[in-house]
């Protein structure tokens, strides 16, 4: 019998702490964040907004949630996390082609589930469908097109896949030869018994400062859409129709863009990466749809420096109390004892205590930390009915000295090894309280330098300034609880 089944459990509830692995129960183990309906509502009010935390604080898991909830209301939510292929500057049409593209290729998955919203189009607005799905429905196979088709869960199946195999081979045709199939946008076109556009038209339209001619003897014409100023009507265009077809408005929905493997987590990539999208405001200030975007606070600051309006796209900052954290820690619980087990059955109020104050206020991190003990319990007496006091102990000191600095602290002030070494040099001063004297005999380092070696673990946000003593020295106080974790361990170093 396994630990967590001696623990009244059916699956062990620590094993997963991120949004993306725990997206099948999250409904069950959310907890709304203070001012989550205000929100919702701005968003479905055409109001685009930022989400804002810390990493592990749960940007992720809100925007799901979200987009559940807007489906609900019948708002077009699309969900894009992924941006492979993007420049890292210079890339204000790369994000408006890849609004364009994820959102068609969702679209026309709605529309294989309700051709009727076509009902609500006139000749025009078909005209205009057709072109953005001739020029922006990259080709799928088979098993991506049914990817999207299932994310347009808005409305019941009516068995496009079935009508597909049977317009293509006059009968069906089993999935695993089929799924490598591809499915272009003239045939999507045409499935919707949408027209064949004048395209030289529409192009006109979207690029009035273009000769028609010009665009005639083009022998790629669709290279004139690598403009800005046309994608962003064309965006606007697509947005229209999907709202006219019968939905209340659009959303859509950036997530971990600043998680880009391309970016490695640093701040300067970061703000550059996002800078053109997130500076122009004629992108995200609309009255026909909402942009909400999920960012690190360690990136607002220089965000506020290249001209972001946060001003006038209002934030949305993610806090937890502690009786909040509690609540979160709780309901997980629950859910995974299917209401067998409550919180005080496990851990005692000041276990709950310290593993909240441990976590900085983060879920991510207060599971991440129950993962660990749970395996040190596992080791310690794999029968054991309860997790012991000593398997707590022993499974916090384990998570703090494995604690990943790197991945927390943005690499602009620092790399990977500059955060452990201002790290440890607060452990062998061993001390909650330092002063510049500490360093200076610790480091064994001249006055000017330990100052230094201070200004830089107080912009990580490591030590706070406290106040003057009787002789006047400055004081400076341990904040990150990891840390001063380890310092009432009396830990003198740790290494990655």
């Amino acid at each position: 019998m396994e630990l967590y089944e001696r623990l009244k459990f059916k699956k062990n509830p620590f094993s997963t702490f991120s949004a993306e692995q725990e997206r099948k129960f999250l409904d069950d183990v959310f907890i709304y964040p203070n001012n989550y309906n205000s929100l919702r509502s701005d968003i479905t009010e055409n109001r685009s907004r930022f989400i804002i935390g810390a990493r592990g604080i749960g940007k992720t898991a809100l925007i799901y949630k979200l987009k559940l909830e807007l489906e609900e209301k019948n708002v077009f939510a699309i969900l894009i996390d992924d941006f492979e292929g993007i420049p890292i500057k210079n890339n204000k049409k790369n994000f408006l082609k890849l609004m364009i593209t994820e959102t068609i290729k969702l679209f026309c998955a709605t529309l294989s589930k309700n051709p009727s919203l076509l009902q609500n189009l006139d000749k025009k607005e078909k005209e205009k469908l057709s072109f953005i799905i001739a020029e922006f429905f990259k080709s799928l196979s088979i098993r991506e097109y049914e990817e999207y088709y299932n994310k347009a869960t808005h409305f019941k199946s009516r068995n496009f896949f079935r009508n597909i195999y049977n317009n293509l081979f006059h009968k069906p045709v089993n999935l695993l030869i089929g799924g490598g199939l591809e499915l272009a946008s003239d045939f999507v076109r045409k499935s919707f018994g949408l027209p064949d556009t004048n395209t030289n038209g529409l192009y006109k339209n979207y690029l009035p400062e273009i000769e028609l001619e010009t665009i005639k003897k083009s022998g790629n014409p669709s290279e004139f859409l690598e403009d800005a100023k046309a994608l962003k009507l064309i965006w606007l265009d697509l947005a229209n129709l999907i709202n006219k077809s019968g939905f209340k408005t659009t959303t859509v929905l950036f997530d971990r863009a600043d998680e880009y493997i391309s970016l490695g987590q640093g701040i300067d990539s970061i703000t550059t990466f996002l800078k053109e999208l997130l500076t122009d405001t004629t992108i995200l200030l609309s009255e026909n749809y909402s942009i909400v975007i999920g960012l690190w606070d360690a990136t607002k600051a220089d965000f506020d420096q290249i001209g972001v309006r946060f001003d006038k796209i209002k934030p949305f900052n993610i806090n937890w109390s502690h009786e909040k954290l509690k609540e979160i820690l709780s309901k997980r619980i629950e859910h995974f004892s299917n209401r067998k087990v409550s919180l005080k059955d496990i851990f005692s109020e000041s276990d709950i205590n310290e593993l909240i104050e441990l976590s900085d206020s983060s879920p991510r991190y207060l599971f991440r930390q129950l993962s660990v003990i749970y395996d040190t319990q596992n080791n310690i007496d794999s029968e054991a009915d309860t997790i012991s006091k000593q398997a707590i102990q022993e499974g916090q000191l384990s998570y703090c000295r494995d604690f990943e600095f790197y991945a927390v602290f943005p690499s602009k002030k620092g790399s990977k090894e500059d955060i452990l070494v201002n790290v440890n040099r607060i452990l062998k001063i061993g001390s909650e309280e330092i002063k510049t004297k500490d360093y200076i005999d610790i480091a064994k380092v001249s006055t000017p330098t330990a100052i230094s070696y201070i200004k830089i673990v107080q912009n990580y946000g490591l030590v706070h300034y406290v106040g003057e003593t009787e002789n006047g020295a400055k004081t400076y106080q341990v904040q990150n609880p990891v840390i001063k974790f380890l310092i009432r361990k009396n830990v003198k170093e740790i290494s990655k």
